[in-house]
């Protein structure tokens, strides 16, 4: 009975990390004009990994900033913008990598 427990737990553990891997949000973007769509940064450590991206119907562009995070008026962070195809309007689709295996799906609406 414990071991079958114990393997349910390591079951669930996996199915939960795979989930976490793989982030989706939604975003509104104004054809014709880059967009920031996400932005990545670490408050412990400062120390952001290489991200890059793609899209169908329009490329990706990052660039380092310093925002506000973390109670920090100038935490470093890399920002991703969506630059939409020139006269493209419609739905499309960011992935955006980070970090290895980390990846996170962009749903974007161009208008």
């Amino acid at each position: 009975m414990i071991k079958a427990i114990c393997a349910l737990m390591l079951l669930l553990a996996g199915t939960q990390l795979v989930q976490a891997q793989f982030v989706q949000s939604r975003r509104n973007v104004d054809a014709g004009k880059a967009t920031v769509i996400y932005s990545f940064f670490n408050c412990q450590t400062d120390v952001i990994q290489a991200v890059s991206g793609t899209a169908s119907h329009g490329s990706i562009r990052t660039r380092e900033v310093t925002q506000y995070r973390c109670g920090n008026l100038t935490q470093r962070a890399v920002v991703v913008d969506y630059i939409p195809h020139p006269g493209y309007r419609g739905t499309d689709e960011a992935y955006l990598y980070w970090g290895g295996n980390a990846q996170s799906r962009v749903h974007l609406n161009v208008r």
